[in-house]
């Protein structure tokens, strides 16, 4: 039997995802949400993507403002800014903000 991984989720900033890359992760603040089109806004500080959802019922549990992450496959350019179809969403709000840059910091510096 063949073993068939998926293509890890890259952690990016919204402005830095090209139609090069196949799947990311983006952190950022819900800033819409959509139901009658089944889509959201995220916001990470750097630009907005909007993420396209299979289901509804993976809506319902967004909240606009609440910190989110996001792991999804890109949608090739098609001049409408940066369009995500969702595979994962994680309520990340109880994630410390701060403690995560100190990491991310010196897990940088250890490469």
């Amino acid at each position: 039997m063949e073993n068939s991984r998926r293509r890890p989720g890259i952690e990016k900033a919204i402005s830095e995802i090209s139609g090069n890359d196949f799947r990311v992760r983006v952190l950022g603040n819900i800033a819409s949400v959509d139901e009658e089109n089944g889509t959201c806004e995220v916001d990470d500080g750097t630009a907005k993507a909007v993420a396209f959802f299979e289901s509804s019922a993976q809506l319902e549990s967004l909240e606009t403002g609440a910190l989110t992450r996001i792991i999804g496959r890109v949608r090739k350019d098609n001049g409408n800014g940066t369009e995500l179809d969702v595979e994962i969403v994680q309520n990340m709000n109880a994630l410390d903000l701060e403690l995560m840059k100190i990491t991310n910091d010196v897990i940088g510096k250890l490469r």
